[in-house]
């Protein structure tokens, strides 16, 4: 059976979930690893921002797919 357009969504919405989570856990674990390289440290926390940027952009592309499909 194929999968519907609303079952994609809501899979694709918990990977951005997911995904906000996974940062959340870079940026608490960035703040605790005895990193002297302060340009490492902030690479590590600009990268952490981008992901949760894309995944937060995505989350609110589904909302209105979803939304388009109701």
């Amino acid at each position: 059976m194929t999968e519907s357009q609303i079952d994609r969504i809501r899979k694709a919405e918990q990977a951005a979930r997911d995904l906000v989570t996974v940062t959340a856990q870079i940026r608490q674990e960035a703040a605790e690893l005895p990193i002297e390289d302060y340009v490492l440290r902030k690479e590590l926390l600009d990268t952490a921002d981008g992901l949760d940027a894309q995944a937060r952009e995505l989350s609110n592309l589904l909302r209105s797919w979803r939304e388009n499909i109701h």
